[in-house]
């Protein structure tokens, strides 16, 4: 009862309930058929923008087809009706899952591109659609359309009005609490993750590829079935369902709502079909209104007016704490130290970018339980032979293995999978959320489930939950354990470089990659970091770390390998690299360089 009581008081949701409430009371006196067609009209709608929040509010992915999908749905549910004599027990299903099936199809080749190419593609679905519903007159009727579809009928009960009308908002309520288990759930900090920040969604692990799938397939499936609930209740389909006036009304739903709240979907449903209504009276000028009230609240709550309100509450009230009782739970751990084959082999790795050699012919291994630093001149191709590794750039020639697995060209999310964390020179990490969760997000890859995984689940995530007492233990380990509850962004620099390591270490990898880990930091966290790296190296765990601090490096590596112009100019003990005279020429020898390496070996 207490949890209960909790969500209600949580955020803005009570005033937000009670203006709903007194906005059904005052409309349904008024006139029944009409409140009672527009309320059906505005569930619909909402429908429409919780499901586009799947792929747009949750996966950052701006589609825009979902209009189409909507159309599509529409269309499969009046013909179902009208060839085969199916109720709402067959057409809604069929709706969804002919959706589905279009979407599945579109996804193989759409989802590959990414920004406004992703966003031009599906503009184009959503064209070929149109015109098909047009120009197959026997099928769809052509520009006439097709009409005499049935009310809504569930399990042999006629749901007109009234009915129709409670059938459509109970379905808006099982969307929009299965949007807020997903949005409370491990998979819903990994969408928050990936949508602010691709890089360190990248470096905790998080299969981007596969969660960008599952998120438009729902999206497409919550779409024809708003699709078909409209066909049911206006009983006529024609080509305007498919037209971009629809993918506008999503989209304007969705911004100004709120694009990543439950709340804001319904509320900007209720904006779209009630706004015009009111400005009837304007004549000629109600949609000129109308546009300008979008305008004003685009302009006036930038993230929304769900956003907006919550961030003045957050203002005045202060935030709402976090408090999820955390068990005591050991981070699990893999057995390294369980066999003697390299971790890490480069065989002839060449990558060339134009007419820039970044590396050529490039061969390596690192055992476990080894420290292997990485050093050169800027542009020698450091940075390009850790992103080869990781698999966010493939290379031109050459085999990357890792423990045994060639791993050569695979996509960053299954490369992340065989073990492999990296950091990066420039901090990644999703400065809103605490220290906890964007360690907490990296151990999505043991705890698996997935987007309909999630779905599936009722109450609280228990994979959540077990992510974040596991992350405390990463964090205890290296300091960070009394910063837990910090937004990640509050934190110093030196902090911020340690977090980044402890969410590498929380998806309990085989080899790590660290880009610049001493960067900016002082003597004495340097120092803790040394002494934490060489903890780790005990364990088993191997280690390629890429620095310019030359004190920091020679006093912590086992082996260091110098790069110059993409080449491999040398490898061997600290000591044995900084003698080399090609090591001399090409770095060592260079300023500042020469006396920090010179006064490191003293």
């Amino acid at each position: 009862m207490n949890r209960i009581a909790f969500w209600f008081a949580d955020g803005i949701r009570l005033p937000l309930i009670f203006a709903a409430g007194a906005l059904v009371a005052f409309m349904l006196p008024l006139e029944a058929p009409y409140a009672i067609r527009l309320l059906t009209q505005v569930a619909i709608y909402a429908l429409l923008g919780l499901g586009y929040q799947f792929v747009f509010g949750l996966a950052g992915a701006f589609s825009l087809a979902q209009g189409a999908f909507f159309g599509v749905g529409a269309y499969v549910a009046a013909l179902a009706a009208l060839q085969w004599d199916w109720t709402g027990n067959l057409t809604l299903p069929a709706a969804v899952v002919v959706a589905v099936a279009l979407a599945t199809i579109v996804a193989v080749p759409v989802l590959r591109l990414s920004t406004h190419y992703f966003a031009l593609a599906t503009l184009g679905i959503a064209q070929v659609l149109l015109l098909l519903a047009i120009g197959w007159i026997d099928l769809t009727g052509g520009s006439n359309g097709l009409a005499g579809i049935a009310p809504l009928s569930l399990l042999g009960i006629a749901l007109d009005g009234w009915g129709g009308m409670i059938a459509a908002w109970l379905l808006v309520a099982l969307v929009g609490l299965a949007l807020y288990q997903v949005r409370g759930s491990l998979t819903g900090l990994a969408f928050d993750v990936m949508r602010t920040d691709s890089f360190a969604a990248i470096a905790a692990g998080v299969p981007v590829e596969r969660l960008r799938f599952a998120a438009f397939l729902a999206s497409a499936g919550i779409a024809g079935l708003a699709g078909a609930l409209q066909v049911h209740a206006i009983g006529v389909v024609s080509p305007e369902v498919l037209d971009f006036d629809i993918m506008v009304r999503c989209l304007v739903i969705c911004v100004v709502g709120g694009v990543a709240r439950t709340s804001g979907a319904i509320l900007g449903a209720f904006l779209v079909v009630l706004a015009p209504e009111l400005f009837q009276v304007l004549e000629g000028y109600r949609l000129l209104a109308f546009g300008a009230l979008l305008l004003l609240a685009i302009l006036f709550f930038p993230v929304g007016i769900v956003g907006s309100l919550e961030a003045l509450r957050a203002r005045w009230l202060g935030a709402t704490p976090f408090t999820q009782k955390l068990p005591t739970l050991r981070a699990p751990g893999r057995s390294l130290l369980a066999t003697t084959r390299p971790v890490l082999s480069l065989e002839r790795v060449s990558k060339h970018f134009g007419g820039v050699v970044a590396l050529e012919s490039v061969t390596l291994k690192v055992p476990r339980g080894e420290i292997f630093g990485l050093i050169g001149p800027n542009g020698s191709g450091k940075s390009t032979l850790v992103n080869v590794v990781t698999g966010l750039v493939p290379p031109d020639e050459g085999r990357v293995i890792v423990s045994g697995e060639d791993v050569t060209g695979r996509p960053a999310s299954r490369v992340a999978a065989c073990g492999v964390a990296r950091t990066f020179q420039t901090v990644h990490l999703h400065p809103d959320l605490s220290v906890l969760d964007n360690v907490a997000v990296a151990r999505i890859g043991d705890l698996p489930g997935g987007l309909f995984g999630t779905l599936a689940t009722i109450g609280a995530d228990r994979r959540l939950r077990r992510a974040r007492a596991e992350a405390v233990a990463v964090l205890d380990a290296l300091g960070l354990g009394g910063d837990g509850l910090r937004p990640a962004g509050s934190l110093p620099p030196g902090a911020q470089r340690r977090l980044e390591l402890a969410r590498a270490l929380a998806r309990n990898p085989e080899l790590v990659l660290l880009d610049e880990p001493a960067a900016g930091l002082s003597e004495p966290e340097q120092a803790y970091l040394a002494e934490r790296l060489r903890v780790l190296k005990t364990r088993g765990l191997a280690m390629v770390i890429v620095d310019h601090n030359m004190g920091f490096l020679l006093s912590l590596a086992d082996r260091i390998a110098c790069l110059d112009q993409g080449r491999l100019v040398a490898i061997g003990t600290p000591d044995q690299v900084r003698r080399d005279p090609a090591v001399i020429a090409a770095y060592i020898g260079l300023g500042r360089n020469g006396h920090a390496a010179a006064e490191a070996t003293r």
